[in-house]
């Protein structure tokens, strides 16, 4: 059959190349073959025996589908793929071939010839081609004297690792005959092999081999040698053998299975006798051009005849060879568009024949007329105060598009760009600029510009520190400091040398700025160079610039967390009040009359107080910033931003109200709730508007009742918080109310049957029925003793906070938007547990899940989890999982059973409350059906979930070794992990065995360890798949598989290097490579999500979960020379509940644990659970 025009014939050779990549794992190579045959116009069975590498017959076949121990199953499929009749029909071999069974094997051999593409096809069984007889199907015909064949093994199936497939040469037809063969098999061998007397033992030589699939058996007198090639030009010799046979022989193909209960199926090409053709085909005729383009013409003629067969025809183009087709057609492409060209095609045989060439076509391509597509996706990659460098999506062309031309605004200032990105330099700062790009041709063609992009040039780079701020050196350091200010970033960048600010006079860089009175000064330190473990840096009050003055300050250093320091007298000595923290490095010092007040922060919203002093200056002083390195020689480096100075210490407006929503509702009135806003110093009240127009205020109560409403109507709500400063916060976001059509005086039916399903000491889980309304049910009000506890919208909820061994009584109301509340329910009495001696009571939450792999947890207390294998996001609510998906992913997903892929890690956004952003981890296929893995934000609304953006795809993906742990950090940038599977070399540009850490809309962040365009946070992981923060230090600590074992608990450096694939476990003390804290030794943990335990008697404890070891390990994690080290281990919960995947903290101090034992690679079946562990104490 020739090559298909159009999409059929692609179709069909994309499908052999997917099932061999299956086969093979070699999808790319595949792929250039596929290509290399549609270039070539070879037929479609043709190609396929070019996909099957020769080495199929080894090992790597045996994990393809051609191990399947079924005698029908042929190694290289035909009709299968192509349909009946489609590549020719299969005959007997053709005289003067014959073929039969030698040694009466237990299965009958078989062989067929298509004589359209030259294939036999032998099907064999029987113990072997060895010993002193053998058993196998050959396909023969008579030899006299000297001679040779030749032919090339396609493939074999492997029903044995010494199956084999090969040429030989008998004396007779018995089992027991001399003979001498050379043979290929699955093993990943060629054997040559011979018995010199009848009966007698076969001797061998053997030749490991990873290709050639073309052998050769030469008989010269009684001298016999083997060969093989993997072109069928260029030979090597494996051995020869003296055996004395007659003049009259037979020469063959033999296939044995070395299986007595199986056949083994090999095909056989370019099957010849040596010496025995020298005719040449008959020279091709019809030579035709049915089609050309710009850069191509396709040529056909009709096939040529030969006493044996021909294998194929030589393409000539103005006199080169270009190409050799084994059909009668062919494409020709790289051409230049309007340009005449000559073609001849000559006709060969396997002997090596060739025809004399065809008569001449000459052929001129299209001339190219047609424009590129106009550039899209123009945008800035970056900007300084004189550059901009832009990016933009390539044009399409219908030859190729060869250049671009960059304009600004409607001039060129550069042409013939070859990439899809230029910095434009040499311009203004703070100065708006106007981009276009065109693309062009070869042939000159020019498409239209792309959308203009506006973009505005930086300010100027960072300069002196700007009025009323000043710098100087304070107490005459050795080396001079210095100060600058960049306006772009607002970063303070501050150098500074001396002996320290200490004692009775100090040594340090200050940038300051005159105050007078009360005041504060908030920043944010947000680096710092490591000159000494008390170099200093931070903020400062102090009353002059002498060396020995009054001051406090507020400082952070590399090594010893923030100290609060302070001079009450000048010249006198230095206090402090020091707090080992190096997280957060947001700082305050407020002045209140003599009284200055030190506060850190993570966010600069909520402080926390870490000292006090009286302080007795004068109204004039001067607040500020100050460095110092503690070292006489060298100058410490910091970065420091948001620098604020103002009077009522009160910096940023609150935060926006969240979670809006109705709390009663009639036909003329609305009740709002919503959870409380966050200020810097304090929310004073909140202002709530009814469709833009103020309805009414708050003090700081979080609800407010809407009146004079109109029945039936709709309204837009929003709230807006306020502090004592008149700092205004955005606004809610909207939410629409339409008040009842009438007004509702119809109470509720009570709740029933209420109950208690679990208690703990300190807990009751109470349910009930629900109750019904004429309108609707909104909430249940929970009552413990007659007082109310809590509402909730379900029908189930714990009361907890509750004492050991006491009794309560417990009834719960109903009650409508209306405000018409029911009667009780029953009452129920419960008395807690006594009390527990273990520090947590285990509940299941949910049973026979499919394959959880992670969990978040939401601000209004719902738990998301993912399920691997079916690629479903699920949600708890109220204790309850619900029936339908969050979201279940279609293509690409994908998910290969018994792998270790699918949809993995989840997150929720610092501000899901309000974005209801999700982010997902999960393995997919690309467009050239590659293994994959990406990171998506969805957006979910009601428990329903849509896919919003691909932030980052093309990761590695592999069957085992995705990672896949996604976490969002303190820092509030998303950390997740991928694997490296199959060792391949540790480099930045291949992103398999990596940590990342990407800003939450997917961009790279700036201050990333290995630079602002690299996603790496650290590297040298074979499959990382727990991440998580040490509370206090925001350390941040992983877990990874080892190789065989020696899994690790790594302390996560940005920029560091963890050593895969050099190097794992305790073998890691090399250069540039970081060991782990603590590693598995000899034993499998296989761990997998980890947590720190915030509270209780585990306080401040690393918790691993552990699928090989079916258990959670508790770690001790303590401090040494300033650095963590592990401690004691715990083994919690060992056997209990099988192979452990996440372990994590939720927000009310729980602990959660997820199981993978049923549809895991290795799990026993038992169903998974989602298990929570509630606190005792």
């Amino acid at each position: 059959m020739m090559l298909m025009k159009g999409g059929g014939g692609n179709r069909r050779l994309r499908l052999i190349c997917l099932i061999f990549c299956k086969i093979h794992g070699r999808e790319h190579d595949l792929r250039m073959k596929v290509k290399a045959a549609k270039a070539l116009g070879i037929s479609m069975l043709l190609a396929l025996q070019l996909l099957v590498p020769a080495q199929g017959f080894g090992q790597e076949v045996r994990q393809g589908s051609l191990e399947t121990g079924n005698s029908n199953v042929p190694a290289t499929t035909t009709s299968a793929v192509y349909g009946s009749g489609s590549i020719g029909t299969l005959a007997a071999v053709p005289s003067p071939w014959s073929n039969k069974d030698i040694g009466s094997p237990a299965l009958a051999g078989s062989a067929d010839f298509n004589p359209g593409t030259g294939v036999y096809t032998v099907k064999g069984a029987g113990k072997d081609i060895w010993g002193t007889s053998d058993q196998f199907h050959y396909v023969y015909q008579p030899l006299t004297g000297s001679g040779a064949i030749i032919a090339q093994v396609t493939g074999q199936g492997n029903t044995d690792d010494f199956a084999k497939a090969g040429l030989m040469i008998r004396e007779t037809l018995d089992a027991n005959a001399k003979h001498v063969d050379i043979a290929a098999v699955p093993s990943g061998m060629y054997t040559f092999q011979y018995r010199n007397d009848v009966g007698g033992a076969t001797t061998s030589v053997k030749a490991n081999s990873t290709s050639p699939s073309w052998l050769k058996l030469e008989r010269d007198g009684n001298t016999f040698k083997g060969s093989y090639s993997t072109d069928g030009s260029t030979w090597t010799e494996v051995s020869q053998a003296s055996v004395t046979m007659k003049s009259s022989v037979y020469v063959g193909l033999a296939v044995s299975s070395h299986n007595v209960s199986k056949l083994n199926t090999a095909t056989f090409t370019n099957v010849s006798l040596g010496g025995s053709d020298t005719t040449a085909p008959s020279v091709p005729t019809g030579l035709t051009s049915p089609g050309q383009t710009e850069t191509t013409v396709d040529l056909s003629w009709t096939a040529s005849t030969d006493n044996v067969g021909v294998t194929g025809y030589d393409v000539f183009q103005d006199g080169t060879l270009i190409g050799s087709p084994l059909g009668t057609s062919y494409s020709v492409v790289g051409l230049k568009p309007g340009t005449a060209y000559t073609f001849t095609v000559k006709a060969k045989d396997a002997a090596g024949n060739s025809s004399t060439a065809s008569s001449q076509l000459s052929v001129t391509t299209k001339a190219d007329t047609t424009a590129p597509t106009e550039p899209t996706n123009v945008t800035a990659a970056g900007k300084t105060d004189t550059t901009v460098t832009l990016t933009w999506t390539a044009s399409t062309d219908n030859v190729g598009v060869t250049a671009y031309d960059i304009y600004r605004d409607g001039t060129l200032v550069k042409a013939d760009v070859i990439d899809t990105s230029y910095t434009v330099t040499g311009l203004t700062a703070s100065t708006a600029y106007s981009f276009t790009v065109k693309a062009k041709d070869a042939a000159g063609n020019q498409s239209a510009a792309s959308q203009p992009l506006s973009v505005t040039t930086n300010a100027p780079g960072p300069g002196e520190v700007p009025a009323p701020w000043q710098s100087k050196d304070i107490g005459s350091p050795v080396v001079a400091g210095s100060a600058l200010y960049d306006a772009n970033t607002d970063v303070f960048t501050v150098s500074g040398a001396g002996k320290d600010i200490w004692s009775t006079s100090d040594q340090f860089r200050y940038v300051y700025r005159p105050w007078s009175g009360d005041g504060t000064i908030v920043a944010l330190i947000t680096s710092q160079t490591n000159t000494d473990g008390w170099a200093k840096a931070g903020i400062m009050i102090r009353e002059n610039l002498n060396a020995d003055a009054k001051h406090a300050d507020l400082l952070l250093s590399p090594s010893n967390g923030f100290t609060f320091q302070y001079r009450t007298a000048a010249g006198g000595a230095t206090e402090s009040v020091k707090q080992a923290s190096s997280s957060p490095a947001w700082v305050k010092l407020q002045r209140t009359g003599n009284v200055i007040k030190g506060f850190v922060s993570n966010n600069g919203m909520n402080w926390g107080d870490i000292g006090s002093v009286t302080v007795g200056m004068g109204a004039n002083v001067y607040f500020g910033l100050a460095v110092t390195s503690h070292d006489v020689n060298t100058a410490s480096t910091a970065t420091i931003s948001k620098v604020t100075v103002n009077a009522s210490g009160d910096v940023y407006p609150p935060t926006a109200p969240t979670n809006v929503a109705v709390d009663s509702k009639t036909d003329t009135s609305v009740g709002l709730s919503w959870l409380a806003s966050v200020d810097d110093i304090g929310v004073t009240g909140y202002d709530v508007y009814r469709d833009g127009q103020l309805a009414g205020s708050t003090t700081t109560e979080t609800f407010f009742k809407v009146t004079g409403l109109k029945a039936n109507t709709a309204y837009s709500f929003t709230v807006k918080a306020k502090d004592g400063a008149g700092h205004v916060s955005e606004p809610s976001t909207p939410l629409s109310v339409t008040t009842a059509a009438q007004p509702d005086t119809q109470s509720p039916t009570a709740p029933s049957n209420l109950t208690s399903p679990a208690k703990t000491s300190s807990s009751v889980s109470l349910a009930w029925t629900a109750s019904t309304d004429n309108v609707g049910v909104f909430k249940y009000d929970v009552y413990k003793d007659g007082k109310l506890v809590d509402s909730t919208t379900g029908t189930t909820f714990t009361v907890s906070g509750l004492t050991a061994n006491t009794t309560y009584s417990f009834t719960v109301k109903a009650r409508d938007l209306a405000g018409n509340v029911s009667a009780a329910s029953n009452t129920l009495s419960v008395k807690t547990s006594s009390t527990s001696t273990d520090p947590y009571t285990l509940q299941v939450v949910a049973d026979n899940l499919e394959v959880p792999w992670a969990l978040a947890f939401a601000p209004d207390g719902r738990i998301f989890f993912t399920e691997r294998n079916s690629g479903r996001v699920r949600v708890v609510v109220n204790g309850q999982v619900r029936s339908t998906p969050v979201i279940t992913l279609g293509a690409p997903f994908y998910y290969q059973p018994k792998s270790e892929g699918g949809l993995l890690g989840i997150a929720l956004d610092p501000n899901f409350e309000t974005n209801h952003y999700m982010y997902l981890y999960h393995t997919y296929k690309d467009s050239n059906n590659t293994v994959k893995n990406r990171l998506v934000r969805l957006i979910e609304k009601n428990n329903t979930a849509t896919l919003d953006k691909v932030l980052l795809d093309k990761l590695p993906g592999a069957v085992y070794h995705n990672g896949g742990r996604l976490k969002v950090g303190p820092d509030n940038k998303l950390y997740f992990s991928n694997g490296n599977y199959g060792k391949t070399d540790d480099t930045l540009t291949y992103l398999g065995g990596k940590i990342f850490r990407l800003n939450l809309d997917g961009t790279i962040p700036s201050d990333n360890p290995f630079g602002a365009s690299s996603p790496v946070y650290t590297r040298g992981h074979r499959n990382p798949q727990g991440l998580a923060w040490q509370p206090g230090t925001n350390r941040l600590f992983s877990s990874e598989h080892g190789e065989a074992a020696k899994d690790e608990i790594n302390y996560i450096v940005p920029g560091a290097n963890y050593g895969w694939p050099d190097y794992e476990g305790d073998n890691q003390n090399k250069p540039g490579i970081t060991p782990p804290l603590i590693h598995s030794g000899n034993a499998r943990w296989a761990p997998s999500g980890i947590t720190f335990v915030s509270d209780g008697p585990w306080k401040g404890d690393l918790l691993v979960s552990n699928l090989a070891g079916k258990q959670i390990i508790r770690m001790q994690v303590k401090e040494q020379n300033g650095q963590p080290v592990i401690g004691n281990l715990s083994y919690l919960y060992k056997n209990t509940y099988g192979r452990i995947r996440e372990i994590i903290e939720a927000p009310d101090r729980s602990l959660y644990l997820i199981t993978s034992n049923n549809g895991d690679k290795n799990g026993d079946g038992t169903p998974d659970k989602l298990i929570r562990l509630v606190p005792n104490f």
